[in-house]
């Protein structure tokens, strides 16, 4: 199943249903997802791969996550060459 939601809409959120086993690809806008990462927290989700254009919100959400989860890989991708942007992509697995 694949979801498209409105991260900053807890209507949404609390709409969404998620097992163990569950693996979330999170690709949220500059602002970040941190009310999404409390909520992935509570519901134990097995994998999370987390898309970031800001590494302000990134470093942010991430300290959410990692009370639950292991940071195993990370990587800085330069998509935009000739400009300021880099796009981070992280895998966060259930500890």
């Amino acid at each position: 199943e694949f979801f498209n939601m409105d991260l900053s809409s807890q209507d949404e959120l609390v709409q969404l249903r998620l097992d163990e086993n569950a693996v979330v690809v999170l690709d949220p806008s500059r602002e970040g997802a941190s009310a999404v990462c409390e909520f992935l927290v509570s519901t134990g989700v097995s994998t999370i791969v987390y898309v970031s254009c800001n590494a302000n919100s990134f470093v942010r959400d991430a300290a959410v996550l990692l009370a639950q989860y292991r940071l195993d890989k990370i990587k800085a991708l330069d998509m935009f060459p000739f400009t300021k942007h880099l796009e981070l992509m992280a895998l966060f697995t259930k500890q």
